[in-house]
């Protein structure tokens, strides 16, 4: 019988040898795995910078809601309006703010001002307190949003030429691509939609570009629903700014009535990209007023 009781206290000592032993690996493992979890704490920790950035272009792939203030110089700044837009690009909020500025939203006024400011009259205080302040615009409105473009691009017909001129230049020096380069892109992947004008502006601005129509008709997703497909414009016929205007417009007003039929395009982030940098270049370029209002010479 001693001999089996030795046996047990035997037993019961490895057993508490054994679980001494996994204690202090347990314990030795804590001490171990604080410094990693310290570690990957800071690791883990949020970079203020980067979660600006990150949440900077979270922020421009969702719809914003933008408020602008108005200037008319029939107002005072007190008097000045502000209008709401909402719209995942701010280009193209940016060019909204200019076109109604300029009064490109009410085209009677647009040319009463003209008239004015040719006489060289100072009319400052004169006039109805909404003019040119927004109030009443539906942006969400496509007939609306396409009268102002076209009549923006009937009268700012200067913008064209001296956009392609200019943009070249500055692109010479930076290395950046080229506008001529920028707008083979916007045009080059095939015609956003089958709207006869919308076509035929973009086959314009194609030939501007020397690309060639077949190549790009063969290769557009649209060609088998397109009645002017593979068709060349004729030789007189030249890209204006009404043409470029037909284009962004499709695609800005895509988020707000899904004007963009070819929706690979929409898939392409350089043809994105391209068509923001054309508004924002447009916006600016409308912003200076003093521009010659003839057409360039053609000497």
């Amino acid at each position: 019988m001693s001999f089996v009781f030795d046996q047990i206290d035997a037993t019961e000592r490895e057993r508490a040898e054994k679980l001494q032993t996994l204690q202090k690996i347990r314990a030795w493992r804590q001490s171990k795995d604080t410094p990693r979890e310290e570690l990957q704490e800071t690791v883990a920790a949020p970079n203020p910078e980067f979660d600006a950035t990150e949440r900077e272009r979270a922020e421009k792939l969702k719809p914003q809601k933008i408020c602008f203030a108005i200037k008319n110089p029939r107002e005072s700044c007190k008097k000045q309006k502000k209008v709401e837009l909402v719209h995942p690009w701010p280009e193209w909020i940016e060019l909204m703010e200019r076109l109604v500025q300029q009064n490109f939203f009410y085209p009677s006024r647009k040319v009463a001002d003209n008239m004015v400011e040719s006489t060289g009259l100072d009319v400052s205080g004169v006039g109805n307190e909404s003019d040119g302040d927004g109030v009443g615009i539906d942006f969400n409105n496509f007939r609306a949003v396409q009268t102002a473009c076209i009549n923006f691009g009937k009268d700012r017909f200067d913008i064209f030429s001296f956009f392609h001129i200019e943009l070249d230049l500055v692109d010479l020096e930076s290395g950046e691509f080229s506008c001529s380069k920028d707008i083979q892109i916007l045009v080059g992947y095939g015609c956003p939609n089958v709207n006869k004008k919308v076509v035929f502006s973009s086959k314009l601005l194609r030939k501007h570009v020397h690309l060639d129509e077949g190549d790009v008709c063969s290769n557009c997703r649209l060609r088998s629903s397109c009645e002017s497909g593979y068709l060349l414009t004729n030789k007189e016929d030249e890209a204006r700014t009404i043409d470029l205007m037909r284009v962004l417009l499709a695609y800005g007003f895509d988020s707000i009535n899904g004007s963009v039929a070819n929706t690979f395009l929409l898939k392409q982030k350089l043809v994105r990209t391209v068509v923001r940098k054309l508004l924002h270049e447009v916006a600016k370029l409308s912003a200076d007023t003093n521009r010659p209002k003839s057409p360039p010479s053609s000497d």
